[in-house]
């Protein structure tokens, strides 16, 4: 045939084979069904929300389709295709719900936030005699007290008082104007932030295989997978063969501008006017609202060819035109669907490129041709400590305790130590240049719909709907049948499913429990319990096992009798909290107005607590997660437990907005041609980790954010903070290896760790700056300016470096045990340095005050 398409139901009891010169269609709620082999050939397949199910299936075509729907194998399944999409879909994507969450951690909703708000202000005025200053002074003293005790009672905690209550009772009774606001130079930390909650619906394409999943290309000819709100799980292994490997979520149109809370105190005192009318007045007040996210910004006007616009002025002269614009400075944030799945035991991703999540103003830009900025180092030579005491350091010049292993077979020898690296190059010049990844100016968040599983994560139950649109199973409403829903294929044996049947046989009511329908046989229920648990969780492994329908069952005998449950009624939250095995419990239930037993699943505390509510897509194996590839950009999770093998010509592991960038495993390899990035991210390992850069560098750098209120000249902060901390860390050993290693105000931790590069390694602090501007005019303000540096942080028992240069600047190495092999160690110091100012002038006929506080101070920080 040149075409098939099914619109209801292709099955055969033991093999099929299916041969299409053109397309294959299997349209929605339809299923293809083989007992045992089922094998599928066309030059388009295209599976539109339906089912294709086997013991064993294989696809091939030039283009495979899964589309909202289910593949679906007991044993194998091995798909075979030039490009293979599993896409599915997202409702309500533009849909969702806003909270807001304060610094400490409340969280509250939107029809609440009005009682966050705080506006207090309190002034007073008294002619100027004898005793008015003192007196206006003590009106100011009872104000401040009155919104400070306010505040420290209030139910939403205040960031200003008491924190820095200190700060801004130092300005009672001094001449002049005071503003202190948080989110600013000085204070950073903000009060409030909203976020979203999506009410984006996912429901997922579904690639499930009881043993493996074999994804590989039709030809030698470039080939795709996209797994695009989509799961892919196999219970054993599953091996992608191809070009390119896109592991995607729906991203919402609309970029949202969040909001963002402030809190605000201002404090005055002046003397005004003339004798006899001559007065002191005083204000205190504080606000706690939104901050104003708009600024204006003055800008050149140009003309339609982009040129400067003039103006002619008397003489000739001519003055440049310019124009004022508004502009947002706040927080943006988009909403996504629930994250996207490649799972099994075992997952191995071979010659694919990674292609990232495509959200640009979270994940910033890569090009090359310039290099890294890495801190330059005054050459000295010396011993000195951290204190004014010297501690001498003694290096170890010899370098041929260094433990190696070879490379050429890294998944039998990541138990061993460091690697030997054959034939090393000289240290390339040209690295990768990062414009947005160290330097997030925009602060764009992500928020997905995981509202189904925190509910399970609450409530400890998966409850479950019976609805399963397939062609396979039919409702049997005669009062006669034994169950509501039946498999249409006799030929299926359901002896080899485990469901209602075998759950009474094991509970012991095999023999007399006739007096009410089942939600379904054993196939049905089997099928419905997966995949409800698959969508739900977003996983079909529960503590590192696929789930089991006999195994529930078998659990839920135990369980039954150690908590007394009854059979038809719903466990209590006490029963639930004291399970110490999943199960399956059978309910009360009405389907189409009949009353059934219907399953439903109950998780044990410990599975529950190895639950996450992550939103990030990931690409993880139980035992095993091997990807090798040309070039490996990470923005979301590879790795779970057992052994995590990277392989690259170069690895980028960088954060999305707000969700961390996470590279995991038991024991865990990074191994890269050229260089290693690690940017605001994390890189671990429970019992090994080795990073290995063959000939290029290692970098380990936390990122920075930026803020910058600039309303007008003396209402104006701007400051830049550090935003993710970057990690690099084992609980037992720690092998780091290439030209340089580089930690700039990044973690480097283990219990062993060494370090053996070409170069240079070099634990250096990241800058950070800001100043701030409050007053009413030139005479009459207050400022702040700031410069600090943090540092790295290398925390060790036993440490091992092999190098020509060590360099240690502002930055801190602790370890019990140390072997440097060093030809030259260069500590140096940063200074932290602030700068303050408070002006105020006032002036009458006769007489005029002026006030001048200029305070500089520095601190060296080791």
């Amino acid at each position: 045939a040149k075409n098939l398409t099914n619109h209801d139901l292709i099955a055969a009891e033991n093999n099929a084979n299916i041969n299409v010169k053109n397309k294959v269609t299997n349209t929605e709620n339809s299923s293809i069904y083989a007992g045992n082999k089922l094998n599928i050939q066309a030059s388009e397949l295209f599976n539109d929300s339906a089912e294709i199910l086997g013991t064993d299936v294989k696809l091939e075509a030039n283009q495979i389709t899964n589309h909202i729907g289910t593949l679906q194998a007991l044993n194998t399944m091995h798909i075979k295709a030039g490009k293979f999409e599993n896409i599915g879909k997202v409702e309500d994507l533009d849909r969702y719900e806003s909270y807001y969450e304060t610094w400490d951690g409340q969280r509250i909703e939107a029809n609440q936030i009005e009682d966050w708000k705080v506006h207090f202000s309190k002034s007073s005025s008294k002619r100027s005699n004898g005793s008015a200053g003192k007196t206006i002074r003590r009106r100011q003293r009872e104000a401040y007290h009155e919104i400070s005790e306010k505040m420290k009672n209030d139910k939403y905690a205040s960031l200003l008082f008491p924190t820095y209550d200190k700060l801004m009772r130092g300005y009672l009774g001094d001449r002049g104007e005071y503003t202190e606001k948080t989110g600013s130079a000085r204070i950073q930390t903000v009060p409030l932030q909203e976020k979203l909650r999506s009410l984006g619906k996912t429901t997922h394409a579904k690639v499930l295989a009881g043993n493996n999943i074999l994804i590989e290309k039709k030809s030698d000819s470039n080939n795709e997978v996209m797994n695009k709100d989509g799961i892919l799980s196999a219970g054993n292994t599953i091996k992608i063969d191809a070009n390119q490997v896109q592991n995607l979520v729906s991203v919402g149109d609309e970029k949202i501008k969040v909001k963002t809370g402030e809190e605000s105190m201002y404090i005055k005192l002046e003397r005004t006017g003339k004798k006899p009318r001559k007065k002191v007045k005083m204000e205190v007040s504080y606000d706690r609202d939104f901050a104003n996210d708009y600024i204006t910004k003055k800008i050149p006007k140009l003309d339609e060819k982009g040129r400067q616009v003039y103006q002619k002025k008397f003489g000739g002269r001519k003055k440049p035109v310019y124009e004022y614009v508004t502009e947002y400075v706040g927080r943006y944030a988009y909403v996504t669907g629930q994250p996207s799945v490649i799972e099994g035991k075992n997952v191995v991703i071979d010659n694919a490129s990674l292609v990232r999540q495509g959200i640009e103003e979270a994940n910033g830009s890569l090009k090359s041709g310039k290099d890294v900025n890495i801190q330059n180092f005054t050459s000295k030579n010396f011993h000195t400590g951290l204190s004014n005491g010297n501690q001498e350091l003694h290096f170890n010049l010899s370098r041929t305790n260094i433990p190696t292993i070879n490379l050429s077979k890294p998944l039998e020898n990541m138990g061993n130590h460091l690697a030997t690296v054959d034939n090393p190059v000289a240290n390339l010049e040209n690295n990768l240049e990062f414009n947005n990844p160290l330097h997030n100016y925009e602060n764009t968040e992500i928020y997905n719909n995981l509202s189904s599983l925190n509910d399970i994560l609450k409530s400890g139950k998966i409850d479950i709907v019976p609805n399963l649109p397939s062609s396979l199973f039919i409702q049997n409403l005669e009062p006669t049948g034994k169950y509501v829903m039946e498999t249409r294929l006799k030929h299926i044996a359901l002896s080899n499913y485990y469901g209602s049947d075998y759950f009474l046989k094991r509970i012991g009511y095999e023999e007399t429990w006739d007096r009410v329908k089942r939600l379904g046989d054993a196939f049905y229920e089997n099928q419905f319990i997966e995949r409800t648990v698959v969508e739900k969780l977003g996983t079909r492994f529960l503590n590192g096992k696929a789930i089991s329908m006999k195994e529930f069952i078998d659990n839920a005998s135990t369980e039954a009798t150690k908590l007394n449950l009854t059979i038809g009624k719903a466990l209590t939250k006490e029963q639930i909290s004291k399970l110490d095995k999943d199960i399956v419990w059978y309910e009360y239930q009405e389907v189409s107005g009949i009353k059934v037993l219907a399953p439903k699943v109950y998780l044990s505390k410990n599975t529950l607590a190895n639950i996450k509510a992550d939103g990030r897509s990931r690409i993880e194996g139980t035992e095993l997660t091997s990807i090798k590839t040309k070039t490996l950009d990470n923005t979301a999770l590879i790795g779970k437990k057992g052994t995590t093998y990277l392989e690259a010509d170069h690895i980028v592991n960088r954060s999305i907005g707000n969700q961390i960038a996470e590279i995991r495993g038991e024991k865990t390899s990074l191994v890269a041609d050229s260089d290693i990035f690690n940017i605001g991210s994390n890189i671990s390992a429970t019992e090994e980790l080795n990073v290995i850069a063959k000939n290029g560098d290692i970098l380990n750098r936390s990122t920075v954010t930026k803020t910058n209120r600039n309303y007008e000249d003396l209402n104006r902060t701007r400051h830049s903070e550090l935003e993710k901390i970057a990690e690099i860390s084992s609980g037992k050993k720690l092998n780091i290896i290439a030209d340089n290693y580089t930690s700039i105000a990044g973690k480097t931790s283990a219990k062993d760790l060494n370090i053996a590069v070409k170069e240079d390694v070099n634990i250096s602090s990241q800058k950070l700056s800001g100043e701030q501007k409050f007053g009413k005019d030139g005479n009459n303000f207050n400022s702040y300016a700031f410069e600090s540096n943090i540092g790295s942080n290398v925390n060790e028992e036993n440490l091992n470096i092999s190098a020509k240069n060590m360099n240690i600047k502002g930055s801190a190495v602790v370890a019990k045990n140390a072997n440097l092999a060093v030809d030259k160690v260069n500590i140096d110091s940063n200074v932290d340095k602030i700068n303050t100012e408070n002006r105020s002038k006032t002036k009458d006929l006769l007489k005029s005050h002026s006030k001048t506080e200029i305070q500089h101070s520095e601190n060296n920080v080791a």
